[in-house]
């Protein structure tokens, strides 16, 4: 920060410009229409996230810090990659980083989401489990995936994983901006996992003061790119033990530091539904839970952004764990009963 003191302006400075930059008042005569944000794909991010990932050109340049916490096996990296494909089907080059899977782990989720959003109907469609193990129909599987493939890049998106193996905060950081100067239009990233990331070098020794270096570390990158990162990380061991009670679940259930919900643009804590002894833990829903936003909920509406309002707490989603993609998600259709009553 040295050299960058005694540079705070005045109120008057802030709305009418100075040294013949405009200010805030010429930028909202000047405004052009909304740009429309392109969507995860998942409404329940979208609602915290002013509408999506903006794309390149937007006054708004991104620089944003989500994080999705859940316990193993709940589905945080089937919502990354569900994001990645459908953030990427919208035209935007983005990135997926995974220190705990490797590539083609990360590439079977996505290719397997991908066919179920280009291709037009279940015939065409790819589970992971038919990617990985075609058998007979390995002809089929791969014009399935091939068909996806060309969608994709028919829409101009693009989507780079690496899958740095051990790697520490600053090695996922040397990807990014790897990443970033090889495609400058790159929009924003998913991290799979925070916790999963190996100690980096003068680390402090306390494991919370480590953690919470890292979540600076990377809140710093993503305004240093201009992009938004979306960051998996697991629950503490009270936040497993809250499965299937009624109460909200905390940010203090975020595992090992409360510096990454404090940097967090929004906080989200997903769980699963409770159900009773019929139904098996795979078939329940999930709880998507708002637990902090930086700001407004909104959602577009067709021609411009939407206040939500009242705050939505919870959303439900379905999964659809074999194409590695949410089926259903209730976020809209609570925020418009709100909206009309």
């Amino acid at each position: 920060s040295v050299g960058q003191q005694g540079n705070a302006k005045s109120a008057t400075e802030i709305l009418f410009g100075v040294n013949e930059q405009p200010g805030m008042i010429d930028s909202i005569l000047n405004a052009r229409e909304q740009v429309q944000p392109v969507s995860t794909g998942i409404p329940a991010m979208d609602l915290d996230i002013e509408g999506g990932v903006y794309p390149p050109g937007a006054d708004f340049t991104g620089g944003r810090l989500f994080t999705l916490a859940a316990r193993t096996g709940v589905g945080k990296t089937i919502l990354g990659a569900n994001a990645t494909v459908m953030l990427a089907a919208g035209g935007l080059k983005i990135g997926f980083v995974s220190a705990e899977l490797d590539e083609n782990e990360i590439w079977t989720r996505i290719w397997a989401c991908a066919t179920r959003v280009f291709n037009s109907n279940k015939g065409g469609w790819a589970s992971v489990g038919d990617i990985k193990q075609p058998g007979a129909e390995k002809d089929d599987i791969a014009n399935r995936v091939q068909n996806a493939c060309g969608a994709l890049q028919g829409t101009g998106g693009e989507i780079l994983v690496e899958a740095p193996w051990g790697a520490d905060v600053d090695a996922v950081i040397n990807s990014l901006r790897s990443m970033k100067a090889k495609h400058p239009e790159l929009r924003a990233a998913v991290i799979d996992h925070f916790h999963c990331l190996a100690r980096h070098r003068g680390a402090p020794h306390s494991e919370a003061a480590m953690m919470e270096e890292r979540a600076y570390k990377l809140m710093t990158c993503a305004k240093e790119l201009g992009i938004d990162l979306i960051v998996l990380a697991q629950m503490n061991r009270v936040g497993m033990d809250v499965v299937g009670k009624k109460e909200a679940p905390g940010l203090d259930q975020i595992r090992g530091t409360d510096a990454l919900s404090h940097v967090s643009h929004a906080v989200w804590i997903v769980r699963k539904a409770p159900g009773d002894d019929n139904t098996p833990n795979v078939d329940r829903d999930l709880e998507f839970w708002h637990a902090k936003v930086r700001g407004r909920q909104a959602y577009w509406s067709g021609s411009g952004m939407r206040n939500a309002a009242p705050f939505v707490e919870k959303s439900i989603l379905t999964m659809d764990y074999p194409h590695s993609c949410v089926n259903t998600d209730d976020t809209l259709d609570t925020v418009k009963l709100s909206n009309a009553r």
